[in-house]
């Protein structure tokens, strides 16, 4: 069991340093748990108490098959640790919300200005009327997935498959011409086609390419060092084995592929981090909501539309299809409150699921913050969908806080 302990400042440090060891103590059981039964070959997971880091535990092996998809032989796996960098898959979409949040306080865009003053593929119908606050709220009408990428896999489920893509953008101006499932503001479409429209938005109005916006906004105030898009392959967790598409077994490279088709570089997946960096965005993202401003990077009225619910007023307004309304609630960025993954005692939680097995979570209840790491697609994705180890860990942890409170 691995434990990286921080400092505490308290008038009792040894009753906060017990309820500390307590939690990892219970994360790491819940890790060792999902994966003793095959939820995902390995996790990490690192915690923040009150705004400060208490620590980080891992459990389990970076991969369980070789870069051909034979299986790697017990004395062959490498141990997972905090070092690892993971896929965080959709955990992108809080960055290029905060990426996009970020210029909008510099003053440099607008939540409300139509995308179509600057990106020409929505200057037609309805498309006008998509912001980036509706694209980042998943309002904007746009489809939930892009599956044209199919189109530039030549020869897919053969011997002879490979990948052919255009210069990245093109890709983009066909993903950006992607019919509306709906009228915007009408109804909710969780869409990565949102998230990577807000994506090309920034990218056309400040000149500069999307990942130099994510690192210079986001990664290098923060001094998150992993955050990337792509990591070395020596230091990646590997997910998917894809033989049928041709990337064997992807480490390093985006899973998602739609990400994949834009060259590794997207607003809805793409970026690679280690649980600490992904845990020190997480506490720098809820900061001035939770009363800490000097950690933060968004002030105010960027902090606010990050973290509260933009959903209560859409669906109030005429037109709205009540079908598509989530079981959650929906910043520009987090969802808030989705139970199937951070549990009916986490109502309050603002966080996001990757498709990988990545997830950070924030419960202002408790001040704690969660960043999970898993592989859970490698070698394959037809296994767990990640909620089961993730609720796992929440409720552990939660459980042996309010254990601690209830008891001081």
């Amino acid at each position: 069991m691995l434990f990286y302990q921080h400092k505490t400042n308290t008038k009792d440090e040894s009753i906060v340093t017990d309820s500390h060891d307590r939690m990892l103590a219970a994360a790491h059981a819940a890790l060792e748990a999902s994966v003793a039964a095959g939820n995902t070959p390995g996790a990490v997971c690192a915690i923040a108490a009150g705004g400060t880091p208490i620590g980080a535990v891992a459990s389990g092996v970076r991969a369980v098959v070789d870069a051909d998809g034979a299986p790697l032989a017990e004395d062959h796996r490498i141990p997972t640790d905090p070092s690892v960098r993971y896929d965080l898959a959709s955990v992108t979409k809080l960055f290029t919300a905060a990426t996009v949040l970020t210029l909008v306080q510099r003053g440099v865009i607008g939540l409300d200005t139509p995308v179509a003053d600057a990106v020409p593929e929505f200057r037609t119908g309805a498309r006008r009327e998509i912001t980036l606050r509706r694209a980042l709220s998943h309002t904007s009408g746009l489809p939930a997935e892009w599956p044209g990428w199919h189109d530039y896999v030549i020869g897919e489920a053969t011997d002879a498959v490979r990948w052919q893509l255009p210069p990245r953008d093109e890709v983009l101006h066909t993903i950006l011409g992607t019919e509306l499932v709906r009228e915007p503001g009408h109804g909710f479409e969780y869409s990565c086609l949102g998230y990577i429209t807000a994506m090309a938005y920034a990218e056309t109005v400040t000149g500069s390419p999307w990942n130099q916006l994510v690192e210079q906004t986001i990664a290098a105030p923060l001094g998150l060092t992993s955050v990337a898009f792509g990591a070395p392959t020596e230091l990646a967790a590997p997910t998917e084995w894809q033989p049928t598409l041709g990337r064997g077994v992807v480490t390093g490279v985006v899973h998602d592929e739609t990400a994949f088709a834009l060259g590794g570089i997207s607003g809805n997946a793409g970026l690679f981090a280690t649980a600490d960096d992904l845990l020190r965005f997480g506490l720098a993202m809820s900061a001035t909501a939770l009363g800490r401003d000097e950690h933060g990077v968004l002030g105010p009225e960027a902090s606010a539309a990050f973290w509260n619910d933009e959903l209560p007023h859409l669906i109030a307004s005429p037109g709205w299809d009540a079908a598509t309304t989530p079981d959650y609630g929906q910043g520009l960025g987090p969802r808030i409150g989705q139970a199937s993954w951070m549990t009916a005692d986490c109502s309050a939680a603002r966080g996001h699921p990757g498709f990988t097995g990545c997830s950070l979570m924030i419960d202002p209840d408790r001040d704690l913050a969660i960043a999970l790491m898993t592989n859970r697609v490698h070698p394959s994705r037809w296994g767990s969908d990640g909620n089961a180890i993730r609720a796992a860990v929440t409720s552990a942890v939660c459980t042996e806080f309010d254990r601690t409170a209830s008891a001081y």
